[in-house]
């Protein structure tokens, strides 16, 4: 994803200077795509004389999606069962002399 560039640029500098392997997240649009995508990327620097780095990516839009569905659901369902509580509450509370 050429758009990347730059960040990927910041990134690989960071990863090669700390020496440790990093997990992240990364969002962009492929040019045959419309919709906004969503990459886990897993970043090891190789420890050989040559240097580099190896990067895995694995798609998790899908997942992302279904993480926003399953969150919307539960503030629309949230709302309802708290007024019912409430109610039920009011409901329960002994009556005063």
């Amino acid at each position: 994803m050429p758009a990347l560039a730059d960040a990927v640029e910041g990134i690989d500098r960071s990863i090669m200077d700390a020496g440790d392997p990093v997990g992240i997240e990364v969002a962009g649009q492929r040019a045959d795509q419309i919709d906004e995508r969503f990459w886990i990327t897993y970043w090891h620097p190789l420890r050989s004389p040559s240097g580099g780095i190896n990067v895995a990516a694995e798609e998790i839009t899908e997942r992302k999606r279904a993480e926003a569905a399953l969150q919307g659901a539960n503030k629309r369902s949230a709302a309802p069962g708290m007024r019912r509580r409430q109610r039920y509450e009011i409901c329960r509370r002994p009556k005063t002399p």
